[in-house]
């Protein structure tokens, strides 16, 4: 952490999370912060309120290290509203980052010296977490939005996005129109990074909704762990509201796969990284795609179906039990309710022989020969 003893100048011209100066409405303050209500300073990590909610493990997993704090009564209010002083002083809990800039002069005009949130919001600063306003302006009893704390934690993070930003938003969100232009890129590393966090619906950002204290914990928490300091939630409720996560059996997560789904009721399923659109459907066991396939799909109710790598578009239809696709095939389909043709082989590397066809109640066809076109 940095050793801050007093705030020194932002120049007039700092703007919030790469916000122009026409964007922000300025909000006037009569005198400087000095006498706010402070923040929880109750160090338990049990709370009295938490029971059923969502963020609880999160929260919990945070404030077992005392990065977050509750009320004297117990209490953690997790869907109270979070100031932007506030959030500062939970960034200067979470995270040891290196000092990047520094605040000039006499800092923040509506910031005192003995705020009680004066060292935070000067580290959250100079550690480039958060900005300012025109005017030398924090505005720290400000509610931070989610887009401005997620900004923040991109930018703290040095996150920045591996795939087209505005594509990576379309695929996620279905509110992404409402992401101001700002907030576009850290948001869409953010969500790379499986910071994201949305409850109720995963698919629903809500990025000019002032942010919880619930909310808050689940995407510091979530930060931490792309940082490597935490583990992943293991609370399997609870992360299905991390936005592109994927987790194994045991509740790790994935990294680096984008759009994965793994249906209910589908038991040691495996998607490997860095493959996109892997689709399981439901009442499938052991089903497995491997690195590198686009666009591979496994069909309800079969068991133990393969797809090797390298090979586009391979389908295997419903019914069939232990079909084999061979590498570098394209287009291979074995047909639906073929019981009695188990083990069902299209030999590889018959580059002429696209769209081969094995019929209904037909035991153990074979098309191995290359160079002949739509043999049967």
């Amino acid at each position: 952490m940095l050793n801050l003893n007093r705030f020194s100048s932002a120049s007039a011209t700092i703007l919030a999370f790469g916000l122009t100066a026409g964007v922000v409405a300025p909000i006037a303050l009569n005198a400087p912060a000095s006498a706010q209500t402070q923040a929880p300073a109750n160090t338990q990590t049990t709370f009295n309120d938490l029971n059923g909610y969502w963020a609880a493990p999160f929260i919990q997993s945070l404030a077992a290290r005392n990065i977050i704090t509750g009320y004297p009564n117990g209490q953690y209010r997790p869907n109270q509203p979070v100031q932007r002083a506030e959030f500062a002083a939970m960034l200067q809990k979470a995270f040891d980052r290196n000092q990047v800039r520094q605040l000039t002069g006499t800092g923040f005009v509506d910031v005192a010296n003995n705020y009680w949130a004066t060292s935070a919001i000067q580290e959250a600063y100079e550690t480039g977490f958060m900005a300012g306003f025109p005017g030398s302006r924090f505005y720290p009893n400000r509610g931070v939005t989610k887009a401005e704390a997620i900004v923040a934690l991109a930018n703290g993070l040095g996150l920045t996005p591996n795939q087209t930003a505005a594509t990576t938003l379309s695929n996620y969100y279905t509110d992404d129109d409402a992401i101001p232009s700002y907030a576009v890129g850290p948001i869409a590393a953010a969500t790379e990074a499986n910071i994201v966090v949305n409850y109720p619906n995963v698919n629903t950002l809500a990025p000019s909704r002032v942010l919880t204290r619930g909310e808050a914990a689940a995407l510091i928490h979530q930060a931490l762990v792309n940082q490597g300091v935490l583990q992943p939630i293991a609370n399997a409720q609870a992360a299905n509201y991390i936005v592109g996560n994927t987790t194994n059996a045991t509740g790790n997560q994935v990294p680096g796969n984008t759009l994965q789904n793994t249906a209910p009721d589908a038991t040691n399923q495996n998607i490997t990284p860095n493959n996109t659109n892997q689709n399981i459907t439901p009442n499938n066991t052991n089903q497995n795609l491997t690195p590198n396939n686009t666009n591979q799909n496994l069909t309800p109710n079969n068991t133990n179906q393969n797809l090797t790598p390298n090979n586009p578009n391979q389908t295997i239809a419903p019914n069939n039990a232990n079909p084999n696709l061979t590498p570098n095939s394209p287009n291979q389909t074995i047909t639906p309710n073929n019981p009695n043709n188990p083990n069902e082989n299209i030999g590889p590397n018959n580059p002429n022989n696209p769209n081969q066809n094995i019929a209904p109640n037909n035991t153990n066809q074979n098309i191995n020969q290359p160079g002949s076109p739509n043999a049967q």
